[in-house]
């Protein structure tokens, strides 16, 4: 599919002469669009975050410690 250089000025222009449901169809797109990006960004910084070196060191017992120390100095 050719690739359209527009600017935003003239997207808008052009949405704003779609009929209503091709407003709506349009809106779904784009929506969908950007979930599909915000997850792929999430997966990204999963990805990073799971490779720091001091997250493969993390055991279960760390965490259950780091809990409990928080929850003594809450109360």
């Amino acid at each position: 599919m050719p690739t359209l250089n527009l600017t935003n000025d003239q997207v808008i222009e052009l949405f704003k002469q779609l009929p209503a449901e091709r407003k709506r169809q349009a809106l779904a797109v784009l929506s969908n669009s950007a979930r599909k990006e915000r997850t792929k960004q999430w997966h990204a910084l999963l990805r990073k975050t799971q490779s720091v070196p001091q997250v493969k060191r993390l055991t279960e017992m760390d965490i259950v410690a780091e809990i409990a120390a928080y929850r003594a100095k809450k109360s």
